[in-house]
């Protein structure tokens, strides 16, 4: 754990102690990083911040995105009397284009003091700190690469690293002038040792500001007319350009919400959703920093988080690469098949995507064009109903991920059949009748099976869980030995009212899932996987959103507030792999931001102000209602405060509408644009108030259960409340028992009561005052648990966990690490002796991803996790050539540690590439990984080529070696 204390109050909440955000713009080939303490990294070069007389690195956990979603990344700090300032962005330049588009840093420092004080700011590179940077560095400094100071900029190996501002101290290292052009080797610079900084000290009189600015593009130029727009770029003008594009993009639609961590966080999910986007020749989306491909199962919360958003245009690009994902049968194939035709992964996610968008946005020319796959993708759905007809339902599955099991998974069909309805709607609409009638009967004997199915599994285990019928855990993959340790985990089985309404609102399953899953899988106020190991928290959306559409506001605002505890100071969201009660950080292989945790924040958000509900999801368009503000908080319906919906796409047609509060209630306006009226206007009564009465201007209003309920004609309002007493006692108790009461990682899938935790309360949280939820009421007991359990961490002899920047090397830590990395160095010739004669060898692999390749196993990188080789999944093999038979007696092997993972390997080495002959065998290891990796001593024999086959992997399916070193026998 770490110290709370750095949890300061009047600062941007951040759950993690160290996360990462994104800078840039839609659609370039990589994202651009702002590392947990403020850096720039590009995987090309990392630019740095320092500050004060001893060159103190900027530490900017608390960073912030201007006006709260902007892009624009901001942090201040105080020191010495002096108030400093940073703030990044990315810009695009005429002559780089969006390719290669050029961050810009400010650095400010201003005396607010009575007296005269010296401040300093600077900046310089490095490859990459490696600590929470993900992707190893492209280019690896090398020892002969020169650096060399031309104008107002720095030069590696002949290109433009970054520019800056005029007047700065040139300097190597923090310790040393530049006097000349030098060599890496000259001052021992490796990728971690800041280089080329340029300094700024000045003397400020009371009240005087100065500032820096610093230009890095994403990838180094050697074009001198590129270069000299990099360094004639002006900050003001780049800054006016970018923070116009991201207001002009998200300006079309608008919810207003008088609770800044919620307001912010919409458009900033959709800014975080649409810096996962890429274009590398082809544009499409990504699924963020850590998951850079796109994945079925994501996409369907993306495109409607696109698509109510107004920014249909950030979707258009996928939809030739979602008919691409169709195999011949019909069936959408995700990345989670592998190939693998025989099971079903995402088919109702991948047919949901393309059908959809008809309904809302009655593009009928975009239907027509994407009919043929809409139509295989629904008679697959149908095929198998029918086919498959001993339960009459998708066919099974293995554990390729999420849920985890073999057989028949309830989140399969319940995306089916909700693909299927949508299906149906866009035939209508194109006047495909004749496949919406047949589809029409099959939906019905389909719904009828699922239910079947779901009435089997509640019966037996009192909720309907991930797996029906007889499901077993099997093979992870289904690659024998690969045990599934967690298997039928909760994954999307919730879904039951929204999306797919295959149940009624008041459908006591409904209940009993949602309660299940939150007493059994909610730590920190979220939900987890693996049984309670890990954190996960943008799944707990798919339940808030199961809460908002039966009514149980409560919930649903306990779960949003605390997914919005989980997100960052940018409101970057992450995935998976954290502890609970632990460093509240993912790990560094997955940091944050995640595009489908943003995806399902923005879509969250806008449902809880404005959605479609009924009809068995728009199959009957008679019944369907439209919702509006079905969700509200205390915190926002104090006398004078207002909620506002501007522009939002539905599938009726765009409305705004505005719900002021007063003393007495509220006033509604609604001004639509419906090409086709719902059913009913319905806005829901908060929990904490009771209806005394209202009017309206309706032909037709009732109230109920709840609910005011108008017909679609209406445009205005007047709704009475009074408090409804003791609607707020015990919030603070409830949610630090809800702590409490949690049940710990169990990892046998046993849930008896008796091994959840006790729930207590101490003296002075008893008599805690009633409170009304809100953000900061949740901040708030989150953090006093979390402070007692760190109190108790430190009794019990735990360590602090550290959270500071990345030290700025002195000249005999940049020496030892060079040494470390290159051994001694031959002035005119260097030459690694403790790298063995596998370093930079022409290395080849089985299967490799992309970001990762095989050479990244030989670049004498050990100590850099994201410098390694990756494939996914295992078995796979590395292959080193030594260009020349070796007499060897040594082989080193680093595979990826962290997390108690272990590997299992052999090593085999051959003389001719033909016979093999095995030197090393790990193939029953139980052993964690380390990173001092494992040294195989062998009798010295002659060898050209050495292959390590790695069998298997304790985490995931992956497998990863950092490094391979080969020594030759004296």
């Amino acid at each position: 754990m770490f110290d709370p204390r750095i949890d300061h109050p009047d600062r941007e909440w951040c759950y993690a102690a160290q996360s990462t955000t994104v800078i840039g713009l839609p659609f370039v080939p990589e994202p651009v990083q702002v590392t947990y303490d403020g850096a720039v990294y590009t995987r090309h070069a990392e630019l740095a911040f320092f500050f004060g007389r001893d060159l103190t690195p900027v530490m900017a956990r608390n960073k912030t995105f201007l006006e709260g979603w902007i892009p624009v990344v901001g942090y201040r700090w105080k020191d010495g009397g002096i108030e400093y300032a940073l703030e990044l962005f990315s810009a695009e330049l005429d002559e780089l284009g969006r390719a290669n588009l050029v961050q810009l840093a400010k650095l400010t420092m201003a005396n607010r003091g009575p007296q005269s004080t010296e401040g300093v700011v600077a900046a310089g590179i490095r490859g990459s700190a490696g600590h929470f940077r993900l992707g190893a560095v492209r280019k690896p400094v090398a020892p002969a690469v020169e650096f060399r100071f031309e104008r107002n900029s720095l030069r590696r190996g002949g290109e433009l690293v970054y520019a800056f501002s005029d007047a700065a101290e040139l300097r190597v290292a923090s310790d040393a002038h530049y006097e000349r052009p030098y060599r890496a080797m000259d001052y021992h610079v490796t990728d971690r040792s800041v280089t080329g900084l340029a300094v700024y000290r000045r003397s400020l009189a009371p009240g005087e500001t100065f500032e820096a600015v610093f230009k890095m593009p994403r990838v180094p130029l050697a074009d001198a007319r590129r270069a000299a727009a990099v360094e004639a770029a002006d900050y003001r003008a780049c800054r006016e350009r970018t923070v116009r594009f991201w207001k002009d993009l998200l300006g079309g639609v608008e919810f207003s919400i008088p609770e800044k961590r919620v307001q912010d966080s919409y458009r900033a999910a959709l800014v975080h959703l649409a810096l996962a986007t890429r274009d590398t020749g082809q544009k499409r989306q990504g699924s963020g920093l850590p998951y850079d491909a796109l994945f079925l199962n994501d996409y369907m919360d993306m495109l409607l988080a696109y698509l109510t958003g107004g920014l249909r245009e950030l979707s258009e690009p996928n939809v030739d690469w979602l008919v691409r994902k169709q195999h011949p049968s019909g069936m959408f194939l995700d990345v989670h098949n592998r190939g693998n035709t025989d099971i079903v992964t995402s088919h109702g996610q991948g047919l949901f995507a393309l059908a959809y968008p008809v309904v809302l946005t009655r593009d009928l020319a975009y239907g027509r064009r994407v009919w043929p796959a809409i139509r295989k993708g629904a008679e697959f759905i149908v095929n198998d109903h029918k086919t498959h007809n001993r339960y009459g339902l998708l066919r099974p599955s293995i554990p390729y991920d999420a849920p985890m099991l073999t057989g028949y998974h309830t989140c399969h069909n319940l995306f089916a059949l909700a693909a299927l309805r949508a299906s149906i709607r866009a035939a209508r609409l194109l006047g495909e009748n004749e496949d919406a009638a047949a589809w029409m009967a099959a939906e019905a004997t389909y719904r009828e099976a699922i239910l079947k199915a779901v009435d089997d599994v509640y019966r037996k285990e009192g909720y309907i869980r991930s797996g029906l019928y007889d499901w077993a855990p099997g093979w992870v993959q289904g690659r024998k030995g690969w045990a599934n340790d967690h298997p039928n985990q909760d994954w999307e089985n919730n879904l039951l009212i929204y999306p797919t309404e295959l149940l009624e609102e008041g459908d006591p399953r409904v209940a009993a899932t949602l309660a299940t899953i939150r007493s059994r899988k909610y730590r920190e106020g979220v939900m987890t996987y693996r049984n309670g190991m890990h954190v996960h928290q943008y799944v707990t959306l798919n339940q808030a959103q199961q809460y908002r559409a039966i009514g149980d506001q409560k919930h649903a605002l306990l779960d949003l507030y605390h997914v919005l505890l989980h997100n960052g100071s940018t409101h970057e969201a992450f995935e998976n792999l954290v502890v609970p009660w632990s460093t509240r950080t993912p790990a560094a292989s997955c940091p944050p931001p995640h595009a489908w945790a943003a995806a399902k924040t923005a879509l969250f958000i806008r449902n809880m102000m404005v959605c479609e509900q009924g009809g068995q999801a728009g199959l009957d368009e008679s019944q369907r209602d439209l919702y509006l503000y079905s969700l509200l908080s205390p915190a926002w319906t104090q006398a004078g405060q207002q909620v506002a919906i501007r522009g939002a796409p539905t599938e009726m047609g765009v409305v705004s509408s505005t719900l002021t509060f007063t003393d007495a209630g509220a006033e509604l306006t609604v001004q639509p644009k419906f090409h086709r009226p719902p059913r009913h206007i319905v806005v829901r009564v908060p929990y904490w108030v009771e209806l005394e009465g209202f009017t309206s201007d309706a032909a037709q209003a009732s109230a109920g259960d709840g609910r005011l309920v108008f017909s679609p004609d209406v445009t205005k309002a007047s709704i009475r409340w009074r408090p409804r007493p003791h609607a707020h006692d015990r919030n603070y108790q409830d949610i630090l028992a809800g702590y409490r009461g949690e049940y710990g990682h169990v990892s046998d899938g046993n849930y008896d009561p008796a091994r959840a935790g006790k729930v207590f309360l101490l003296d002075d949280e008893k008599n805690h005052a009633p409170e009304p939820l809100s953000f900061d009421l949740v901040r708030r007991a989150f953090l006093a648990e979390y402070s007692r359990r760190y109190a108790a961490y430190l009794a019990a002899g735990g360590k602090p966990y550290p959270v500071e920047p990345p030290p700025l090397l002195t000249a005999a830590q940049r020496r030892e690490a060079f040494v470390r990395q290159f051994a001694q160095v031959d002035p005119s010739s260097w030459t690694p002796r403790k790298l063995g004669i596998a370093y930079g060898k022409p290395a080849t692999a089985s299967a490799s991803l992309s970001s990762h390749p095989p050479r990244l196993a030989v670049d004498g990188v050990a100590d850099n996790l994201q410098s390694s080789w990756q494939t996914d999944p295992y078995p796979a093999w590395l292959q080193i050539d030594l260009e020349k038979p070796a007499k060897i007696d040594r082989v080193h092997v680093f595979p990826y540690w962290g997390g108690g993972r272990f590997y299992r390997y052999t090593v085999e080495v051959s003389a001719d590439g033909k016979e093999w002959k095995r030197v090393a065998d790990l193939s029953d290891n139980r052993k964690p990984a380390t990173p001092q990796g494992d040294l195989h001593k062998l009798a010295p024999l002659q060898a050209r080529y050495v292959r390590v086959n790695m069998l298997y992997h304790s985490l995931n399916r992956g497998v990863h070696l950092v490094e391979v070193r080969v020594f030759e026998a004296p």
